[in-house]
Order: C-alpha cells, then sequence, then structure tokens
C-alpha cells in the first residue's frame, strides 16, 4: 500500500497510520470494492482521506508485490482497477464503474492477433528461443498521452521487449466504443493525433509488433480542458 498525501500535517494521519499498516500487512488476496482484505484496506484507506481537510488531496495505490498495482484511487476517492492474467501480466484496467479503460492482448511469434481478447493468452512454450521459442523478452506497450486541446488527442506508443524494432497501427474507435474499432490502420507511426473533441468520448487501439511478436492496447482520449483522461498505467 502507498498513500500520497498533499497539504496535511503527520498529526492529522498519525492516529489512523498505525492502523491502516496492520491492515495492509494482512491484505493477501485482490478483490474490487469493499470486499475482502483488500477492500477492508481501501476503505481504511478512503476513511482517512475523509476525514483530511477540504485543502488536502490523498491518493492511494494497493498493489501486489513483484506482480503491479492492482488499484489506484484519486483524490476524489474514484478507484482504477488493475487485472492480471495467470502469468501475472497485465490484462485490464478498468474505472470505478468496471468500464474498460485499457485492454492488452499478448501474441507471439507465429500467432496472428484477431481483434478479440482472451482471459488465457496465448504463452511462448519456449521463451529461451529454442524450437521455435523467439528468444526475446515479451512485447509491452502503454499509451501515453502528449499535446492535446478542445479539438485533438495526441497519443504516444511507449513500447519495451522483443528485438527493439518496432512496427505501430493506430486503430480509431467506432463511436464511443471500446471494443469495435476500425478495420484500416489509421497512422503507423509511433505517435498518433485523433480529432475529437473534449466533450466526447472516444477511443485508440494500438497494436505493436516486434520480431511477429503483437501486443494491443487500448485508451479513450483524454484532452484537456474538458476531460483529464483516465490515469497513466502506474510501473514499478
Amino acid at each position: 500500500m502507498v498513500a500520497e498525501i498533499k497539504n496535511a500535517t503527520y498529526s492529522q494521519i498519525a492516529s489512523q497510520a498505525n492502523s491502516i499498516a496492520g491492515i495492509s500487512d494482512n491484505d493477501t488476496d485482490r478483490t474490487k470494492g469493499y470486499a475482502g482484505q483488500e477492500g477492508a484496506l481501501r476503505q481504511a484507506l478512503n476513511s482517512m482521506r475523509q476525514s483530511l481537510g477540504s485543502d488536502a488531496q490523498m491518493g492511494s495505490y494497493t498493489y501486489v508485490p513483484i506482480i503491479g498495482m492492482t488499484s489506484m484511487t484519486d483524490a476524489k476517492g474514484l478507484v482504477t482497477y488493475y487485472e492480471y492474467d495467470d502469468d501475472n501480466r497485465l490484462l485490464n484496467v478498468k474505472d470505478y464503474n468496471e468500464d474498460m479503460l485499457q485492454e492488452y492482448a499478448y501474441n507471439y511469434s507465429g500467432t496472428t492477433y484477431s481483434g478479440g481478447f482472451s482471459d488465457s493468452p496465448y504463452v511462448d512454450p519456449n521463451p529461451d528461443g529454442s524450437s521455435g521459442g523467439t528468444g526475446y523478452p515479451p512485447v509491452t506497450a502503454t499509451i501515453a498521452y502528449t499535446d492535446s486541446s478542445s479539438t485533438h488527442q495526441t497519443f504516444m506508443a511507449q513500447p519495451s521487449g522483443g528485438n527493439g524494432s518496432y512496427t505501430y497501427e493506430w486503430f480509431e474507435g467506432i463511436g464511443n466504443s471500446s471494443g469495435n474499432f476500425e478495420t484500416t490502420a489509421s497512422g503507423t507511426g509511433s505517435s498518433y493525433l485523433m480529432v475529437v473533441s473534449c466533450n466526447d468520448t472516444q477511443y485508440v487501439k494500438l497494436v505493436v509488433t516486434s520480431n511477429g511478436e503483437s501486443v494491443v492496447s487500448i485508451r479513450k482520449n483524454g484532452n484537456s480542458p474538458c476531460d483529464p483522461g483516465d490515469p497513466p498505467i502506474f510501473e514499478e
């Protein structure tokens, strides 16, 4: 558990800090809302957040060591959830209503991305490069926001893994759907400018390929000043 508190004194949080630390030590599950041990931790953190003055701001994070963050709660108390597959790879990022913000699919050499997502993604049986394995670390990619205005949003690909050489395909969402995209790529560079009003919601899908392995990331527009957008991925 990590809490980031601004505009508050230690005396304001001291009475609750030890109690929250004990709840955090007992957190061994992955839950949502206030259910389970992780839920009890989120509830305790929210109680602290609500006890602080109106000038204070508090963001909090729950995580599983080595694997990564499981939830992030902003200063307004809105939660973002991070879900992982059986191999502890980031699979989904969802908002407090469990609407999809970002979605990932992992595909390896010899497989083709079909446009759908699976809870059991393909796993390279020979990651050391033997008997058809790739011999490279898995490709990952996140999407960052760069410049924006009330009429456009620019996205930037942030890939890693693979053999270090990447190709990019950007697909715009149809309407405000996070699962239905154009079939023809609208861009093939490492960045992409989407014309969209900041009063509207539209998603973009990025397919990054390296050495025959592809990974997919999805993110909605967050152009200012209308919408701060969804939070970026937090990596430890």
